[in-house]
C-alpha cells in the first residue's frame, strides 16, 4: 500500500467556526485525539504563489491574498510546557503545532497527507517504510533527515523522557534509518491506529536542540514559525521561519500568543488588541428565563423546567443562547 499526498488545499466549509463539542472531539490530545481547525483569518492569507501547495484559503473579500502582519491571540491560561513530548495541555499544542512538523497529518475530510514524509508504503502488517522530503531545516540552521525521526521516537519511549504519549507508540520496536531520507518503521505487532498516532503527537525534534538547552523553553521545531520568547505569566512570541520548507509559506510575519483569563477583559481585549480567542466569558451571554417562561417558583414545574436547562453541553431548542466558542488552534486553522 502505497501513499502519496501534498498538503490540500482547505474547502471552504472547513473555515466555519467549531462549536465546543467538535472542538474537544477533535481538538483532544488523550489517545488519538487530534487537534483540528476553526475560522481562518483574513488577516493571515499570503501572497498569490505559484506552487500547487499554496493555499488560496483565506482571502479577504474582493482583494488579493495578503502577506504579513500579526496575530494577536488570545489563550485560556497559560502552556505547561513547549516540548511536544511532555505538555499535556492542549493550550500548549496551540502554540507548540505552529513551532514543529509531523511526518504525516490529516485532512478536514479525515484523509492523511504528508508533511515531512513525501510517501509511505506499509510493506507488512509490522513494516511501515518512510520516504523524507528534503529540503527541511530546523530553526537551529540543522538538516532534517532520518536520524531525528528516529531519535524523536527512541526519546518519547525512553522511561527518562516521561513522555505523556509514550502509550502511543510502545507498539514501536524499532526506528531504521535506511539512509537520511528513509526510515523504516519496525512494529512488535500489527497495529492500527499507527498513523493516526503519528499525526496526532508526532511532531518531529532534533537532538542537538533537545541537549543544547531546556526543550520546555526553548523549542526548536521545522514548523513555520520559531520560538522567540516566553515571558512567564504575560505571553509567548513566536516569528515567521525564513526558511521554512513550504515555498511562499507563512503568510504571517509574527504571533503573540496572551495568557488572558476567561472574564470581562476578554471580551474589552476581544474589541482592542487581539484578533482571535480560545473561549469567550460566559456572562457575555444572558440565561434563558426558564422560571418565567414556565411561571412559579423555584419548585413549580421543576421537571419540565430541568429540560430546558442550558449548559455547555444542553442547547435544546433554545440555539439563541448558545455560547460561541472560537478556537485557536493556529498551527491546524491553517492560518500559514
Amino acid at each position: 500500500m502505497s501513499v502519496n499526498h501534498n498538503r490540500p488545499v482547505l474547502p471552504a466549509a472547513f473555515r466555519a467556526p467549531l462549536s465546543r463539542r467538535d472542538l474537544l472531539v477533535r481538538g483532544g490530545k488523550l489517545g488519538a485525539g487530534l487537534l483540528v481547525a476553526g475560522p481562518l483569518l483574513s488577516a493571515c492569507s499570503s501572497d498569490n504563489s505559484t506552487s500547487p501547495q499554496a493555499s488560496t484559503s483565506g482571502t479577504p473579500a474582493g482583494g488579493k491574498p495578503v502577506a504579513g502582519g500579526t496575530l494577536h491571540a488570545a489563550l485560556t491560561g497559560e502552556p505547561d510546557s513547549l516540548d511536544p513530548a511532555v505538555s499535556a495541555i492542549y493550550t500548549g499544542a496551540q502554540v507548540y503545532d505552529n513551532i514543529f512538523s509531523k511526518l504525516v497529518d490529516i485532512d478536514p475530510d479525515g484523509k492523511f497527507f504528508g508533511v515531512l514524509a513525501k510517501k509511505w508504503t506499509q510493506q507488512d502488517d509490522k513494516t511501515w517504510v518512510f520516504d523524507l522530503i528534503d529540503g527541511a531545516t530546523f530553526h537551529n540552521g540543522e538538516k532534517f533527515t532520518g536520524n531525528d525521526v528516529a531519535y524523536t521516537f527512541t526519546r518519547i519511549l525512553d522511561p527518562k523522557t516521561a513522555s505523556a504519549y509514550a502509550s502511543l507508540y510502545d507498539t514501536i520496536d524499532r526506528v531504521e534509518v535506511v539512509n537520511p531520507a528513509r526510515v523504516v518503521f519496525h512494529l512488535k505487532s500489527p497495529f492500527g491506529p499507527f498513523l493516526s498516532n503519528l499525526a496526532n503527537n508526532g511532531e518531529i525534534v532534533n537532538q542537538k536542540a533537545i541537549e543544547s538547552a531546556d526543550p520546555a523553553r526553548n523549542p526548536v521545531g521545522t514548523g513555520p514559525f520559531q520560538f522567540v520568547e516566553w515571558a512567564q505569566g504575560d505571553h509567548i512570541t513566536l516569528k515567521k521561519f525564513p526558511d521554512y520548507f513550504e515555498t511562499g509559506k507563512p503568510y504571517l510575519d509574527q504571533i503573540d500568543f496572551r495568557f488572558l483569563l476567561v472574564d470581562q477583559s476578554r471580551k474589552v481585549r476581544l474589541h482592542g488588541e487581539h484578533r482571535q480567542q480560545d473561549d469567550q466569558p460566559s456572562h457575555r451571554y444572558r440565561e434563558p428565563p426558564v422560571r418565567r417562561r414556565l411561571g412559579g417558583g423555584p419548585h413549580r414545574n421543576r421537571r419540565r423546567a430541568s429540560r430546558h436547562r442550558l449548559g455547555p453541553r444542553r442547547v435544546g431548542r433554545h440555539r439563541s443562547w448558545r455560547r460561541p466558542i472560537a478556537p485557536v488552534v493556529v498551527h491546524l486553522q491553517r492560518i500559514w
